[in-house]
């Protein structure tokens, strides 16, 4: 009979399943993810109910989420909230950290399980007030149940008269979620993300655009070189707009940023045809005309034609306009116009490497292969015509040069000539004196600018570990709050029902959380007066300190310093203090930064370790480790700081306290740090020391007298 029972309930729950929604079955993950796109359902309306597994699906229509937005759902479900709603299974022996890499087109509410996990955007009642988001695949960290079904469900608001154009890779989806390990996830967001390198073409049109402007004003004759200036900076400008675009999450901001770049590659596109055509002094006016009329129809067409045609659009410009580019330098080589050659050539190199480009997209070749093409077309053409417009201004200097020495030959002033060129280079050479020895004092007001970052780098990071040990007080005291005032209210509904029992039950939980939210305030007040006590101004008077105190508040502070800037470091901390030590007399604010710039630089040792760590099937997995302990010997106290790092090579170990020297990526450090730790040890009496092992581990020895 029991058996039965249990047989009879399981039916019923697989019944309950089918009867609801189809599953999506996946068996196994492999490491570039799979894509949710099947088996949605979708219903138009507002209940959040419909985010629990167990509701009903019963009336609910298909829906493929990952088409176009205006292409997955009728007109009449974009008028108001929507629900999409989704079930699938994981593969059943593998226990895994998942996460969903999402793109959508709209502002979102995301449950996983029944739980809100995420909400992309703005949402509201009022449809005004909705701002669709699009995450752009950043990974969102999910937490499955063990075994059965998980359920996603997406609460979808429409952002009304948004106008959704597929330029530049911009993938307007519904909703699009990839399934994919976390591991895996954050190598495939940071990998595109990595290739998202814009700037770079930034910085290149600004150098055209500044070198061939100068150009122009010192030969206005040359109206190439206007032209060509005029295609930089219309690139300059597209190109930031396309850095925006492509690090802006609101869909409407996009649309816009997407709209101004069309618009100033457009120009920017006729100012380089134009200024080849000048250049190669072509008189039939008939492919230019042509190559103009492209760039406007495709702008016309990509902003009131069919989107979805867009792609045709730009293939057609990747193929007419090159092609109508290569007969025009073409006519130039035929009539034997300088420097026709190279445009010819730096044409043939952009149709090849557009082509490549195009090859790499549809072969899936990776992001840095596409960018690798990609810059390669967008440039090779534009330096074809700036070498060309440098070598016509060679050979202006070159004949100006000619003449400017027959007519030396002919004078009979040469001496004169002599003399004022030898009175100009003295003149320069004191001038270049002169801005050495300013060079020299801007070099002094630097260091003395180092100094000053080191000292705001330290209270960085005090700050930022001073801020993460307040939040979590405030966050305990918020939430028991929150508590209290769902208990008052159940017993005030206990009481009415005349459930005195159960109200004093309530009561004394109201205790006990108002207990807790006093304990952590008084945690908060204790943090905030040791803040207080910390950025007194130091009179570089000793006073007695409790040194573990101090060791143990400055580890915690720069452990969760580092935390704050990075999300992704964890690390074993472990003490050891000497409780017999008692109170010193230091200068406890000079002592404390000294002992946080050697924590702080421990925990980064270990990070770069960890991130450098190559993961063998047979390997040790590696475990950042830093330790902190204090000891009393013989009339001195001794404060270790050890990390198992890659330690401190040989050759460098006694330049280590030297100022200015770092081995840290440039920007990261000024190299002052250990130089000052060093210097407050020794006004202290004391002496510092190291000892390490490369590849292996790091311990500094702080050594202060009693």
């Amino acid at each position: 009979m029991k058996y039965s029972i249990i047989f009879l309930l399981i039916t019923c729950q697989f019944f309950s399943y089918g009867q609801q929604t189809g599953i999506f079955k996946i068996d196994s993950l492999p490491p570039t993810g799979i894509l949710l796109d099947k088996e949605w359902k979708w219903h138009k309306g507002d209940n959040v109910e419909w985010a629990k597994q167990d509701n009903d699906s019963t009336g609910w229509n298909e829906v493929f989420p990952t088409k176009y937005v205006f292409d997955a759902l009728p007109p009449a479900a974009r008028d108001s909230v929507c629900w999409l709603r989704l079930y699938f299974t994981l593969p059943v022996n593998e226990k895994e950290n998942y996460s969903l890499m999402i793109e959508q087109s709209g502002a979102t509410q995301v449950y996983f399980n029944g739980e809100k996990i995420k909400e992309y955007g703005v949402t509201s009642k009022d449809r005004n007030q909705i701002k669709a988001f699009d995450p752009m695949g950043k990974p969102l960290l999910i937490f499955p149940k063990t075994g059965g079904v998980q359920t996603l469900a997406v609460r979808y608001f429409f952002q009304p008269a948004v106008t959704y154009r597929n330029m530049f890779n911009m993938r307007h989806y519904l909703f699009s979620a990839k399934l994919v390990k976390i591991g895996n996830a954050i190598n495939i967001y940071s990998s595109h993300r990595a290739a998202i390198n814009e700037g770079f073409n930034v910085g290149f049109g600004l150098v055209f655009f500044i070198t061939h402007l100068i150009l122009y004003l010192f030969y206005p004759v040359s109206r190439s070189n206007l032209l060509f200036s005029l295609w930089a900076f219309f690139s300059l400008i597209g190109n930031i707009f396309l850095v925006k675009q492509f690090s802006s999450n609101f869909v409407e901001d996009r649309n816009f940023n997407a709209v101004v770049v069309l618009m100033t590659f457009m120009f920017a596109g006729i100012s380089l045809a134009y200024s080849m055509y000048v250049l190669l002094k072509q008189k039939t006016r008939l492919l230019i005309v042509l190559i103009i009329l492209l760039h406007v129809s495709n702008v016309l067409i990509t902003l009131y034609g069919d989107n979805n045609k867009w792609a045709y659009i730009s293939f057609g410009m990747e193929i007419l306009v090159p092609l109508l580019i290569l007969i025009i330098a073409s006519n130039g080589v035929r009539q034997k116009v300088s420097g026709a050659y190279i445009i010819a050539g730096g044409a043939i190199c952009y149709i090849i490497f557009w082509t490549a480009f195009n090859l790499s997209l549809e072969l899936h070749m990776g992001p840095y292969v596409n960018d690798l093409t990609f810059h390669l077309a967008a440039f090779v053409f534009p330096v074809s015509i700036s070498l060309v417009l440098g070598l016509e201004f060679r050979f202006v200097n070159r004949a100006l040069s000619l003449k400017l020495r027959e007519v030396e030959i002919l004078s009979n002033e040469k001496q004169q000539i002599l003399s004022i060129q030898n009175e100009t280079l003295e003149q320069q050479v004191t001038e270049r004196t002169s801005a050495l020895n300013q060079s020299l004092e801007n070099l002094k007001a630097t260091q003395s600018q180092l100094i000053q970052s080191e000292k705001m780098a330290s209270l960085g990071e005090l700050t930022a570990g001073i801020s993460h040990e307040i939040q979590n007080p405030l966050n305990f005291v918020n939430n028991f709050s929150e508590v209290n005032t769902e208990l008052i209210e159940e017993m005030k509904e206990e009481i009415d029902k005349g459930n005195l029992e159960d109200a004093k039950a309530i009561a004394n939980d109201i205790k006990e959380n108002e207990q807790k939210i006093n304990h952590h305030g008084k945690r908060a007040d204790a943090i905030v007066k040791g803040m207080l006590q910390h950025s007194r101004k130091s009179e570089g008077t000793k006073e007695p300190t409790n040194i573990n105190a101090l060791a143990d508040e400055y580890l915690r502070l720069a452990y969760h310093g580092h935390r704050a800037k990075d999300k992704s470091f964890n690390a074993t901390l472990k003490t050891d203090y000497d409780e017999s030590i008692g109170n010193i007399n230091i200068i406890p604010q000079d002592i404390g930064r000294v002992i946080l710039n050697l924590i702080t630089n421990a925990f980064y040792v270990v990070n770069e370790k960890t991130l450098s760590a190559v993961v063998t099937p047979t390997a040790v997995k590696y475990e950042p480790t830093v330790s902190v302990a204090t000891k009393k010997v013989a009339g001195k106290v001794l404060i270790r700081v050890k990390d198992n790092g890659n330690g401190i090579p040989q050759k460098i170990l006694d330049k280590i306290f030297q100022p200015f020297f770092t081995t840290k990526p440039t920007g990261q450090g000024t190299g002052l740090g250990l130089s000052l730790s060093y210097d407050i040890v020794k006004a202290h009496g004391g002496e510092i020391k190291v000892n390490t092992k490369e590849n292996e581990e790091t311990e500094f020895i702080i050594s202060l007298p009693l």
